[in-house]
């Protein structure tokens, strides 16, 4: 009963850093009338023209997986999905778009909090999301609409799930785990290339280690099995 307590006291500070950085992020762009930068209107205009096309915006209707990866020729098209689908909820201006910035700054608080309880204590965990939160660079990220957080998020989060999966046993090595890491992964890339530079080198070090177990083997493989079906389609789209 008192772990429950404590955990549910950790849940509601994480909770409560969260929503103070919400707080003063968007005070911040309702004080704030500048326009966006270049690469804010392109990412905000690749995000409605997929929530268009996905029929979620603007009357927009859906017609089809080929004419969805044509809309994304250069970079992969789930931060743009993502975020043309939760435009539909939070509206398609700049300073309400910026809401979903603040969901992946969530995914980073959480992230980062629970793999700082995983390897010390609840004390850490919160600690390092209370640094996280208060950091200069990612607050910047936090206002401008560009790819850096959710590929932060998303890079992190790959991280921590690959860690847990490939602890030891009873703690790791759990076909939950091997999923969700690859699923985390395989969402990394696909907002971005450039994770590629983060989780490869983990992920191979992960990978080689899994092979002296015939278990982990076999999820291994799985989870690369995953990982082709989800980016294949647009690499194939895209090749060039």
């Amino acid at each position: 009963m008192v772990r429950q307590h404590q955990s549910l006291l950790w849940w509601c500070a994480i909770a409560f850093i969260w929503s103070l950085s919400c707080v003063l992020d968007h005070t911040w762009l309702y004080l704030d009338h500048d326009l966006p930068s270049w690469d804010q209107a392109e990412y905000l205009n690749s995000a409605i023209d997929h929530g268009r096309q996905l029929g979620l915006l603007n009357s927009g209707q859906w017609e089809g997986v080929q004419e969805l990866l044509d809309l994304s020729p250069k970079i992969p098209p789930l931060s743009s999905i993502i975020s043309g689908s939760l435009m539909a909820v939070v509206g398609q201006s700049p300073d309400q778009a910026a809401w979903i910035l603040s969901l992946w700054h969530g995914v980073l608080l959480v992230t980062v909090a629970s793999w700082g309880r995983c390897i010390g204590d609840r004390r850490l965990g919160l600690l390092a999301a209370l640094i996280l939160a208060i950091a200069p660079g990612l607050a910047e990220h936090r206002v401008e609409f560009t790819l850096d957080l959710p590929l932060t998020g998303a890079t992190t989060l790959a991280l921590f799930t690959l860690y847990c999966w490939q602890r030891p046993s009873p703690e790791g090595g759990r076909w939950t785990q091997a999923i969700v890491a690859s699923i985390s992964i395989t969402a990394s890339i696909l907002i971005k290339q450039s994770a590629l530079l983060v989780v490869v080198l983990p992920t191979i070090w992960a990978g080689l280690q899994a092979l002296k177990e015939r278990k982990r083997c076999i999820q291994l493989f799985s989870g690369l099995g995953i990982a082709m079906v989800a980016i294949l389609p647009w690499l194939q789209h895209n090749w060039i």
